[in-house]
């Protein structure tokens, strides 16, 4: 039975640190289309000017 108790720990770390990583990605993805719909006019103009 021992073994039973590490392999709950072990499921409830995975869960947990899923989530937390997902919630990380979603918040990144979140400030990258945030940059990318700020700059696009920026960098479309440059690209035109060379």
């Amino acid at each position: 039975m021992p073994f039973l108790g590490s392999a709950i720990a072990a499921g409830i770390s995975y869960g947990a640190m899923r989530m937390l990583g997902n919630a990380h990605i979603d918040d990144c993805c979140q400030v990258l289309i945030q940059l990318q719909s700020s700059t696009t006019f920026e960098h479309e103009t440059t690209a035109r000017d060379i």
